[in-house]
């Protein structure tokens, strides 16, 4: 008998299960707690987990397979969740994707602050979600778990960070699963009800959409019908959007934000009365555009809170939301009415609790932009996502969508938006078997990657064929037949090329035009070999796999050593954009060798100062003398791009023995270092160059006691602080705290003013400390500041400690919005003296749109009014009345450096609302 497959939706709003069994796709009831010490199956599960006090006795959270760990999943959480906020944790899957905050940290429920709240991470809520599914399915069916094929699905937008910690989340409840695409599990479902009669509804040569609203995501996918082969439809995906945090959720806060505005004249309600306001609009939402079961429309909906919170005087909360009121906003809102040639807006969109929104709200401008990117012309629609339930949210769409195409779009009947994902990812399973329809009928392109060779003829690549075309999704090839190497220890750029033409075999190694072939988005990489500190050339085999998620995967596994661990992956993402121009035939050694002449002078430069040069003209230059030397051939020094920066410095790093020469030496070293490292990312392969400078720091100075060298090294910190991890920055901060946070008497050598400036700068660019630190340092700086006996550019470590809006840090490890505010408090008291102040204050008060990060709104207008008797005061009072992105000029100033051209420090992370 074969295994029964398990198909799982993992939804932001809500999870549903679905089995196999003799050929068929069962819906599983899902057993949870409805009330306390109450348990009932629902069909959904959902994805709320409440964190219980003493309020919930342990007898009271009983399952039939245990106690639950003391938490509440399921639909009593939820209940349970509108009376006590503070204690739910809701859109788990949505921060799973959220990549400026630690997933793996304890935030949750975001915003909340209790003494006895033992917070959970993203990865945490999931577990508990996906262990509570999986123990409902073995209660339900009498099947272990172990004994089935898991298929899991996860938004097709999903990053592969995003999709790593859902599978890690599966292992720690003890699941093994497949990944799927959701978009494609929703036609999976279709395919189950319709795969024998699928000629009533397709065509060969139709584009099908599958339009994905959920709770947290928008997906748009698109499959087209190939052709036939054996009665059944050759399928093909075609394309897949962006990954968009937009949907059910954005709704729900829409209307918070409206109904807030009447339950309270000014302020803003605190993150947890609104967080109930939330789930108690989300009811009302459902209520008023979904299909009613009794089948009588609802004319309005009452939304009713608690009274509590900081800010509420006891009693309740109440608004009553109209039906025409709600489809005013959220329609209008979320899917206007535009022409095919819309595009989204890059700022505008409402956001709340720190996760990043898409900017625009506007799903049809978003839709539009996703068929005009693929210029598609889809003939097919299928819904999937709870969104989608709404008759009012479908017709809206429709009509928009018709009036671009040269003809109606035709609906796909049968589509069930809240299951199909658990349904279809069955389905696929045991279409995996052969006992379905599969979508992609292999690949449509083959792969290969580029190889190194003596020579290579002007015009031509020599490329190993490592995916032939038809290669399945899922599938694994060994390419074996010849010797193959791979330098470790050094940055290396794989070239991979793709071919719709040919039909090479894997394995097949071939020198080919450079026209014959495209190249796709090169992958940079440092293949560490931990047995050795140098260059080490390996032999090695490869082994190909080709994912359900749109990846090629090559192992490298290490010949010559005899040991299978030293294994590296390499992961290809084969849907990013291919190279517009046609493949260059140049090896990566040889684009080094042909570096424009003055980037080569510029390097000579370095050799000769820090090494034994072959140019004498260099190697008496001194180091005072080096920058001049530089910008010679280059220019000045502003105009250098990152790749030049990054070129100049590897002889760097080659020659930092060097450095010992004399302190003048050691100083000017550190000083371009870190002048060609900054701001330590956002530059391929910039982690593997602050690890190797990472080096010196345990080996220290050459020259420890001079005055400039010390300086210069933590100048050097301090550029590159971003590049830092948490736990190099904690040793960096354990350096400093003798000197800027001394708890007591140790010995210390002394510190010249300059040099402890430069210190609290370093330590205040250290964005990943614990919060904890960061408050004490404040606190710090601030008492300091009233006493007039604050070290210089105080106010700018003040402003970096309490920023509400990060550079590069995440923004769970902020200051408190209280912690912030106090300061505030204080430094508005002190008598203003200029720019420095202003910079500091708008720090403290900018607004990010997350009310958990803001700080109260009376505090912010007060300042917005002392920051207007500044320069370029209605810039900075903009800043703390909206939330408004970083411009350039504002990230030099917060970095305290000049940036090299065309890196940012921050991708905008501010909430329009």
């Amino acid at each position: 008998m074969s295994r029964p497959v398990l198909g799982i939706d993992l939804g932001t709003t809500h999870c549903a299960l679905a089995h196999s069994a003799g050929g068929a796709i069962h819906v599983d009831e899902i057993p949870q707690l409805v009330a306390p010490g109450e348990v009932a199956a629902r069909t959904l599960l959902p994805s709320a987990l409440y964190l219980p006090g003493p309020e919930l006795h342990a007898s009271a959270l009983r399952l039939p397979w245990g106690d639950g760990g003391g938490r509440v999943v399921g639909e009593l959480a939820r209940i349970q969740g509108a009376a006590v906020p503070s204690r739910l944790v809701t859109s788990a899957k949505s921060w799973l994707g959220h990549a400026r905050v630690d997933r793996l940290a304890p935030i949750l429920p975001w915003g909340i602050e209790e003494p006895d709240l033992q917070k959970v991470s993203p990865v945490a809520a999931s577990t508990a979600y996906l262990s509570h599914l999986a123990a409902a399915f073995t209660a339900q069916t009498g099947i272990d778990i172990d004994r089935a094929d898991v298929i899991l699905g996860v938004p097709a937008s999903f990053d592969e960070v995003a999709r790593q910690l859902t599978l890690r989340a599966a292992q720690e409840a003890g699941l093994s699963p497949t990944l799927l695409e959701e978009p494609q599990a929703a036609f999976y479902a279709w395919l189950s009800d319709h795969a024998a009669r699928w000629k009533e509804h397709l065509s060969v040569g139709d584009t099908v959409l599958v339009c994905d609203i959920g709770g947290g995501t928008t997906d748009f996918s698109l499959l087209r019908v190939a052709g036939e082969e054996d009665g059944r439809p050759v399928l093909e995906r075609t394309a897949v959007g962006d990954h968009l945090l937009l949907g059910g959720d954005n709704m729900d806060l829409a209307l918070a934000r409206r109904a807030e505005s009447r339950m309270r004249r000014e302020g803003r309600l605190d993150p947890a009365p609104f967080a109930a306001l939330t789930q108690a609009c989300r009811l009302a939402k459902e209520h008023l555009l979904d299909d009613p079961a009794d089948g009588q429309a609802r004319a309005s909906w009452t939304v009713t809170i608690a009274g509590r919170g900081s800010r509420l005087i006891g009693g309740s909360l109440h608004d009553e939301i109209t039906r025409a009121e709600a489809e005013a906003l959220l329609l209008d809102g979320f899917f206007p009415r535009v022409a095919a040639d819309a595009a989204p807006a890059r700022r505008g969109a409402l956001q709340e609790f720190g996760l990043p929104y898409a900017a625009d709200a506007g799903i049809t401008r978003h839709l539009a932009a996703f068929l005009r990117t693929h210029r598609a012309k889809p003939t097919r629609l299928l819904w999937n996502g709870g969104v989608t339930k709404s008759p009012a949210v479908r017709a809206r769409l429709l009509e928009v969508m018709n009036g671009w195409l040269d003809q109606p779009i035709v609906e796909l009947p049968g589509a069930a938006p809240d299951l199909g994902v658990a349904r279809g990812a069955a389905y696929y399973g045991l279409a995996r078997r052969g006992e379905g329809v599969r979508i992609g009928g292999g690949s449509a392109r083959a792969y290969y990657v580029a190889l190194e060779t003596a020579q290579v003829t002007p015009g031509q690549l020599t490329v190993l064929c490592v995916a032939p075309r038809g290669m399945m999704e899922g599938e694994r090839a060994a390419v074996d037949g010849h010797p193959l190497e791979v330098v470790t220890n050094k940055p290396v750029r794989f070239r991979l090329f793709a071919s719709m033409d040919r039909r090479d075999a894997a394995g097949q190694l071939l020198t080919v035009s450079a026209d014959d072939l495209t190249e796709q988005a090169p992958l940079h990489t440092v293949l560490r070999f931990p047995r050795s500190s140098q260059d080490v050339a390996l032999q090695v085999s490869l082994e190909a796999h080709l994912s359900e998620l749109g990846a090629l995967e090559l192992d490298c596994v290490a010949r010559s050593t005899g040991n299978e661990a030293d294994r590296w992956r390499l992961a290809f993402d084969l849907r990013a954009p291919a190279e517009d121009r046609r493949a260059e035939p140049r090896s990566e050694t040889a684009a080094r060798s042909e570096a424009p002449a003055a980037l080569a002078m510029a390097i000579e430069v370095i050799r000769g100062v820090y090494g034994s040069g072959s140019d004498d003209r260099f190697t008496s230059i001194q180091p005072a003398m080096i920058m001049k030397a530089l910008t010679a051939p280059l220019g000045p020094k502003d105009s250098w791009t990152p790749t030049t920066l990054r070129a100049l410095w590897e002889p760097l790093k080659d020659l930092r023995g060097g450095r010992g020469k004399s302190a003048a030496h050691e100083a000017r070293w550190m000083n371009l270092c870190g002048y060609t490292l900054r701001p330590g990312f956002g530059y391929a392969l910039d982690d593997w160059r602050v690890k190797e400078t990472w080096r010196l720091f345990n080996a220290g100075l050459v020259h420890e006691k001079d005055a400039p060298c010390r300086l210069e090294w933590w100048v050097m910190w301090r550029r590159i602080s971003g590049g830092l991890t948490r736990t190099q920055q904690d040793e960096v901060w354990k350096r400093l705290q003798p000197y800027v946070a001394p708890k007591a008497k140790v010995e210390r050598r002394p510190v010249a003013k300059q040099e402890l400036a430069e210190m609290w700068r370093t330590v205040a660019s250290m964005e990943r400390l614990p919060q904890k630190v960061k408050s004490e340092l404040g606190d710090l700086l601030i008492g300091d500041l009233e006493k007039k006996e604050a070290p210089e550019h105080a106010l700018w470590a003040l402003g970096r400690l309490g920023a509400r809006v990060p550079l590069y840090g995440t923004i769970d490890e902020v200051v408190p919005a209280k912690k912030a505010q106090r300061w505030l408090e204080r430094l508005m008291a002190l008598g203003w003296k200029g720019d420095s102040e202003a910079f500091a204050a708008a720090e403290l008060g900018r607004m990010s749109g997350d009310r958990a990060r803001d700080l109260e709104e009376p505090l912010r207008k007060k300042l917005a009014e002392r920051l207007r008797q500044n320069s370029d005061g209605e810039r900075l009072a903009r800043l703390v009345l909206e939330p408004t992105a970083r411009e350039a000029r504002e990230e030099r100033l917060a970095f305290g450096d000049a940036l090299p051209l065309g890196l940012r420090l921050s991708a905008p992370d501010v909430m329009p609302i």
